[in-house]
C-alpha cells in the first residue's frame, strides 16, 4: 500500500487522539495505524494532558464533548504544554458558533460524525501540509532575521558594544525575556559581566561581581550547554551535549521568576573561551525549543569569531596608541617644561569625563584625543619649544600650526578619526577667539569644551621655559573669569569641585 497521502509521509508521525467513546477511539487509532502512524489514545481530557506531558506528538485530533471537558479547552491546555502542535476537532455538533470558537483558539480542521478513513486521513494531510507550510515560512523569517543579525555583528570592532548587539540579537531571534553576557577580561582572563538587559541596575549590581563564579556559568564557560528548568519534558530534555538543571538548588545570582528557565551557552572562538551567553524565558508557554537552540547555537559561532576580531583590533588600537604615546614622550622630552603635560591632561579628562557622564565610547575618544592631542608640536622647532624670552608673533604663528599638524598626521587612522577632530579644536575658545578654526561654543561639543578647559588648567598649573607656574587662586580666578564667556562654564565648574576634592593630578 501507498503510504504517501499527497506529499506528506505519515509514516512515523504520532497522533494524540481523545474520545470518551470506545468505538470511535478504536476507528481512529486503527485507520491512523493502517498508514503507519503512532497513536497515543485517551479516553478524557485529564488523561490526555498528561499524555502530553509524557510524549512528544505531531498533532492531536480530539472530540468536541469530553465527559471532563471540551475539547476546544483541550486545545488551549494542550498549546501550553506543547505549543505550535496543529489540531483537529471531531463532533457530531457541528455548528458556525462552534466553528467560529475552535478558528478563534487555533483549532485547524473539523471532521463530522459520522466520517470514514479517506474523511479522516485527508484532514490529518491538509493540517500536517498547513503545518509544514507554516513552519518553513517561519523557518525563512528566522534564517532572514538571523542573517541580518550575524551581518551587524560580524560588522562591529567595538568590543564595547559587541556584546550588547549580540545579546540584542539573541533575544530578539528567539523571543527571550531577558539575558546577559559575560565576557573574559583580557588582562585578568577573568569573566567579567559585559551587557545585561531585563533586570534593574540594582539587581545587576548586587550580581556582578558574583555572577561569573555561580556553578551554571561555571559550567558554561567551560564548554558546557546549560538549562535552568523544572520541567523533565522539557522540549530539549533530549539533547545529549545539554545538561538541565532544576531551579530549586540551582537557585539563580540574578532573580528569576517562577516558571522562568534559563539557557547558558559557552562563547568561544577555535582557538579559547572568550565568555558566555544567557537568555531566559518567562511563562507556561514560554519555553526553549529546538529551533531556538539552532539559532542560539549558530550568534554564539558567530559571535566568538566576531569577538576574537573585536579583542584582535583592540589590541591593534592599543598597539597605535602606544606607539604615538611614545612620540609625545620623545617630543616632551625635547621641552623639559612640558614633560608629563599630556599624561596629566588626560587624567583631568578622564576625572571630568566620569564626573560629567559621558557615554563610554564617547569616553575612550576623548582619553585618546587628550593623550595625543599635542603631537602636532612634533613638528615645531626645539628652539621655539625651549625659548626662555616671551614668544614673538613668528613663534606663535609656528605654534598655532600644531593642531592641524596633529589631524594631518592622524589621519591615515581609522579609529582616531572622532579623536582627530576633538584634537583640532583644543586651542578654540567659545568666543571665536580661539585657533585654527575661530570656532564658537555653538561649534563645540563637551568633549571640545572638556579638553579646552583640561589643557588650559594644566598649562597654567605647569612651569613653562618663558614663565614659572600659577599659583592656585590665580588660575581659579582666571577659569572663573573667562567661565561662560572663552570657556565652558559646566566644565569649568566640574573642574573646580574636583579641584577642591584634590582629585587633579599634582604638578610636576
Amino acid at each position: 500500500m501507498d503510504d504517501r497521502i499527497g506529499t506528506i509521509e505519515l509514516r512515523g508521525k504520532r497522533a494524540l487522539v481523545v474520545d470518551d467513546e470506545e468505538s470511535v477511539l478504536k476507528f481512529v487509532t486503527e485507520a491512523l495505524a493502517l498508514d503507519g502512524l503512532e497513536v497515543v489514545a485517551c479516553s478524557g481530557f485529564s488523561e490526555a494532558v498528561e499524555a502530553a506531558r509524557r510524549n512528544e506528538f505531531d498533532f492531536l485530533i480530539t472530540d468536541l464533548r469530553l465527559t471532563d471537558g471540551n475539547g476546544i479547552d483541550l486545545v488551549k491546555k494542550l498549546q501550553e504544554v506543547r505549543p505550535g502542535v496543529p489540531s483537529i476537532i471531531m463532533t457530531g455538533f457541528g455548528t458556525l458558533e462552534n466553528a467560529r470558537e475552535a478558528i478563534k483558539e487555533g483549532v485547524c480542521d473539523f471532521v463530522l460524525k459520522p466520517f470514514d478513513r479517506n474523511e479522516l486521513i485527508t484532514s490529518v494531510n491538509n493540517v500536517l501540509q498547513r503545518q509544514i507550510l507554516s513552519e518553513e515560512n517561519a523557518a525563512l523569517k528566522r534564517l532572514a532575521g538571523l542573517f541580518e543579525a550575524s551581518k551587524a555583528i560580524s560588522a562591529i570592532v567595538d568590543v564595547l558594544k559587541l556584546p550588547h548587539l549580540v545579546l540584542g540579537s539573541a533575544l530578539s531571534q528567539t523571543d527571550g525575556a531577558r539575558g546577559f553576557v559575560l565576557l573574559m577580561d583580557g588582562e585578568e582572563n577573568q569573566p567579567k559581566l559585559a551587557s545585561a538587559v531585563g533586570w534593574s541596575d540594582e539587581e545587576v549590581e548586587a550580581a556582578r561581581d558574583k555572577l561569573a563564579k555561580h556553578p551554571i556559568a561555571e559550567a558554561a564557560l567551560q564548554g558546557k550547554l546549560m538549562l535552568i528548568s523544572r520541567d523533565a519534558a522539557h522540549p530539549l530534555a533530549q539533547v545529549k551535549t545539554l545538561e538541565r538543571v532544576d531551579p530549586i538548588p540551582a537557585k539563580f545570582i540574578l532573580p528569576m521568576g517562577d516558571g522562568e528557565e534559563l539557557i547558558m551557552l559557552p562563547l568561544k572562538s577555535h582557538k579559547r573561551m572568550l565568555g558566555a551567553l544567557a537568555l531566559t524565558k518567562n511563562g507556561k508557554a514560554a519555553t526553549f525549543t529546538r529551533g531556538d537552540l539552532q539559532i542560539l547555537t549558530i550568534l554564539a559561532r558567530h559571535s566568538g569569531v566576531a569577538l576574537e576580531n573585536s579583542q584582535l583590533f583592540a589590541d591593534l588600537q592599543e598597539s597605535y596608541v602606544a606607539t604615538f604615546k611614545s612620540l609625545v614622550m620623545l617630543m616632551e622630552a625635547r621641552d623639559p617644561s612640558t614633560h608629563g603635560h599630556s599624561q596629566r591632561v588626560t587624567m583631568i579628562c578622564d576625572e571630568l569625563t566620569q564626573e560629567m557622564n559621558l557615554s563610554e565610547d564617547r569616553a575612550l575618544t576623548l582619553h585618546y584625543a587628550a593623550t595625543l592631542h599635542d603631537i602636532g608640536k612634533f613638528a615645531i622647532s626645539e628652539f621655539i619649544l625651549n625659548k626662555k624670552e616671551v614668544l614673538n608673533d613668528e613663534d606663535w604663528e609656528q605654534i598655532y600650526k600644531h593642531p592641524e599638524i596633529a589631524y594631518r598626521v592622524l589621519e591615515p587612522i581609522r579609529f582616531l578619526a572622532d579623536a582627530r577632530e576633538i584634537i583640532l579644536r583644543h586651542h578654540e575658545r567659545g568666543d571665536g577667539s580661539g585657533y585654527p578654526g575661530g570656532l564658537t561654543f555653538k561649534d563645540l561639543t563637551l568633549a571640545d569644551n572638556i579638553l579646552i578647559v583640561a589643557d588650559m588648567f594644566d598649562a597654567m598649573n605647569a612651569d613653562r621655559a618663558y614663565r614659572s607656574h600659577m599659583r592656585p587662586d590665580e588660575i581659579m580666578e582666571i577659569l572663573e573669569g573667562e567661565s561662560g564667556s572663552r570657556l565652558e562654564s559646566n566644565v569649568v565648574a566640574v573642574l573646580q569641585k574636583l579641584f577642591r576634592e584634590q582629585r587633579l593630578p599634582a604638578r610636576r
